[in-house]
């Protein structure tokens, strides 16, 4: 299977110039004007027509339009066997918040506009976004403090933020009353489909034989992000200061409890995730 981050290199060098030299732009909107939907668009179509060529599995990392979803089913219907994935944030923030987060939220795809985030979250409720992920980059604060937008370090933290973040927009989009709803897509997008399409037969469900790992979120519970309550070394979030639904309470790793009530248990338990097809040839060579 390919993974490919789909921007083209030569339509971002172009409209960087264009906009860091021509204009001298320096603003943090500037960053999705460089990098607008023509730079993924062009790449997602180049990238399912060779995967239709070679007749490879391809898995689209972020995208971040509702043109690019759209190109994942011309790509299925003419036999490409490919995927769409989406970072959270873009379903959390657009262009507006710029005023407000500066350069916090200078991620890469760009962020995009009011109108193309409610048509992703139209996709996501239809079943056409296959996967969500946090995109977790925890670059120090500095970093992400240039003066200059065209050094800054894209992406944001978002590993304890993404789950909430997420049921809360889902309200705030289809009201409390979709909640159950709310639940089972983000379930499935963030740990059914991944463990479906990437054939890690032990992930994405609770089930005889599978690791029996489990977030338990408390839907009554309101939390407001407070950089304090964070485990990541870099100690900022964009979400600081959001109020929150459905903080996770417990989360076990395997059937152990390793998370409760804000604090971690336990030593670090990670262990290496392969695919079902990897993990029956090492058998076979063993």
């Amino acid at each position: 299977m390919a993974l490919l981050h789909a921007e083209n290199q030569d339509l971002v060098n172009y409209f960087t110039h264009h906009y860091r030299e021509t204009l001298a732009r320096n603003d943090p909107a500037v960053w999705s004007d460089a990098r607008n939907a023509s730079v993924v668009l062009t790449s997602a179509l180049e990238m399912i027509a060779l995967a239709k060529h070679f007749g490879v599995k391809l898995y689209l990392l972020h995208l971040s339009t509702s043109e690019e979803f759209a190109a994942v089913e011309f790509g299925r219907k003419i036999g490409v066997d490919v995927y769409g994935e989406i970072a959270a944030y873009q379903l959390i923030f657009t262009t507006n918040d710029y005023e407000k987060y500066g350069n916090l939220i200078n991620v890469a795809p760009a962020l995009r506009g009011p109108s193309e985030h409610e048509k992703l979250w139209k996709l996501l409720r239809a079943g056409k976004i296959d996967t969500v992920i946090s995109e977790h980059t925890p670059h120090m604060l500095e970093e992400k403090q240039k003066e200059s937008v065209w050094e800054v370090a894209s992406g944001m933290p978002a590993m304890q933020e993404t789950l909430p973040a997420l049921l809360s927009n889902w309200v705030k989009q289809f009201g409390d009353d979709t909640l159950e709803e709310g639940l089972i897509r983000i379930a499935r997008v963030t740990s059914q489909n991944i463990a479906s399409i990437f054939d890690f037969a032990q992930k994405g469900g609770l089930a005889v034989d599978k690791d029996a790992d489990m977030v338990v979120v408390d839907t009554t519970q309101t939390w407001k992000v407070n950089k304090a309550d964070l485990f990541t070394k870099n100690q900022w979030s964009a979400y600081e200061g959001m109020k929150l639904i459905g903080r996770p309470v417990a989360t076990f790793l395997r059937g152990n409890l390793v998370y409760q009530n804000g604090k971690i248990r336990g030593d670090a338990q990670g262990q290496r995730v392969a695919r079902s097809s990897v993990v029956e040839r090492e058998r076979w060579h063993q």
